[in-house]
């Protein structure tokens, strides 16, 4: 081989490995990360702080809100929630749970028995041009099982959807509904108007107690990790993107 071509070939090789030591340090440097957000729904219980590690990631989230998306670490983590304000040491509930990378979720405080609970749900929002995607979750302490019917157009029926659970995402043309909660025997607890927008994905809550002073209700929350917030600085962050819904209590 000529030693112009042997020249050529070193170059080209020491050019390829500092590109790919290059790739590999910035690789490395990228951290895998998910999406969690917080949303509260259990009646009675105060304003709420909501920790991952040891680290405030919400603040001040009242009944039926949701914070904004912040961005954590993937892997196994502990979630803590605490009163509003307070700090780990005044632990209400906790729980442990693995975030996978790229993905987004939402850190549900509930009822377990008598005291708070912890759940976390996944969100994959992916609403088709031009329509609404909307689940349902049961995190009413009232009720065991539910079935929530959509009215208005083409009927939708959800069924069975169990206590601390949501069902699968359904599309739906933008618009405003009639909505029906039902208890396992199918006897109808609720009933109430939902307006769904275009290009939107919601999870409609179906949270509170009877006894409890919010009552029985449907909490309708966007699903939308974009964009993520910067990190926490201990203000109060919290999801005024909710949309309200009409509803009344059908009395037994």
């Amino acid at each position: 081989m000529k030693p112009r071509y042997i020249l050529l070939a070193v170059f080209l090789m020491l050019v390829i490995g500092a590109v790919l030591a290059i790739s590999h340090t910035q690789d490395e440097g990228q951290e895998e990360t998910s999406q969690v957000r917080v949303v509260h729904m259990s009646p009675g219980l105060q304003d709420v702080s909501v920790f991952i590690d040891g680290e405030r990631k919400a603040d001040g989230v009242g009944f039926g809100q949701a914070s904004v998306y912040q961005e954590v670490d993937t892997g196994d983590r502990e979630i803590q929630v605490a009163p509003a304000g307070a700090g780990v040491d005044q632990e209400l509930a906790a729980t442990r749970f693995t975030f996978e990378e790229g993905e987004s979720y939402t850190v549900v405080v509930t009822d377990r028995g008598f005291s708070p609970g912890v759940e976390v749900i996944q969100d994959d929002p992916q609403p088709q041009p031009g329509q609404s995607q909307f689940r349902v979750a049961q995190f009413s302490p009232d009720l065991l099982e539910v079935d929530v019917v959509i009215e208005d157009g083409p009927l939708r029926r959800i069924d069975g959807i169990p206590y601390r659970s949501s069902s699968g995402y359904q599309s739906i043309e933008p618009g405003s509904y009639s909505l029906r909660v039902e208890d396992a025997p199918g006897r109808e607890v609720f009933t109430g108007d939902v307006s769904l927008e275009e290009d939107a994905t919601y999870t409609l809550f179906v949270a509170g107690a009877r006894g409890a002073p919010q009552g029985l209700q449907v909490v309708p929350v966007i699903d939308s990790p974009e964009p993520v917030e910067p990190e926490p600085d201990n203000d109060v962050h919290v999801d005024d993107r909710e949309f309200l819904i009409e509803c009344r209590i059908v009395e037994q």
